[in-house]
């Protein structure tokens, strides 16, 4: 009886000294349904330093950032007037600094791949990081199903459009009905349209410059909210 007795406080002590935190070490609290019927913590790790004692909880655990868009002196926006040649298979060069932003945008890990599509509001080719074009798609699912509205727009968005990725000098291929549309035979124009980019025949887009700026002229930007 004696011995028993002995045994049941050696096994107390051994647990109240295993449950004590010492620096450094991570104590486990199991959850008990009892006490704490709602909203259950499988268990909490609690991390004791000297004269510190912080509770480990889902809610406090820090957050990966998100990877920032763009390093400081990168380019993050499409801008800029861009001239270039179509070779004889068609190939013609992504300027370096649009390529530059196509891999900023890209999700991490992911290639530097973009979407070319043909305007369906001028002669022109667009060119989509592929990740922007897919959340602009997106937007048509909030148009009536099966309304004209949305088979046109979803028509004019992904009938012709074409996913591709640069090769190692920055090349792609423009297909043969884009480049008709655009009526793009030699000299190309590469122009930055801030979250795309777009591609003219030189002499069509000095008009569509010459055009916007007059129209621009009427309208102002919308003021910033306080």
């Amino acid at each position: 009886m004696a011995s028993a007795t002995i045994q049941v406080r050696v096994n107390t002590l051994m647990n109240s000294w295993i449950s004590r935190p010492t620096p450094g070490s991570i104590q486990t609290n199991p959850f008990d349904a009892h006490v704490s019927p709602c909203y259950p913590i499988l268990a909490q790790e609690r991390i004791v330093s000297p004269g510190v004692s912080i509770l480990d909880t889902a809610a406090e655990r820090p957050v990966k950032p998100r990877r920032k868009r763009g390093p400081s002196g990168q380019m993050t926006q499409f801008m800029g007037p861009h001239h270039n040649r179509l070779d004889a298979k068609g190939r013609v060069s992504i300027p370096a600094p649009f390529r530059a932003t196509l891999r900023e945008l890209a999700p991490e890990g992911a290639s530097a791949a973009l979407v070319l599509r043909p305007s369906h509001k001028h002669d022109c080719i667009e060119g989509w990081p592929a990740a922007d074009f897919q959340r602009l798609g997106a937007t048509l699912e909030r148009l009536d199903v099966f309304s004209e509205e949305q088979d046109d727009l979803t028509f004019a968005f992904y009938a012709d459009a074409t996913e591709l990725v640069p090769d190692k000098e920055g090349r792609i291929v423009l297909p043969e009905l884009l480049a008709t549309h655009a009526k793009l035979t030699d000299a190309v124009v590469f122009v930055g349209m801030r979250d795309h980019f777009e591609i003219w025949e030189p002499a069509a887009i000095e008009r569509r410059r010459a055009e916007a700026r007059m129209r621009a002229r009427g309208f102002s930007l919308p003021a910033r909210s306080a």
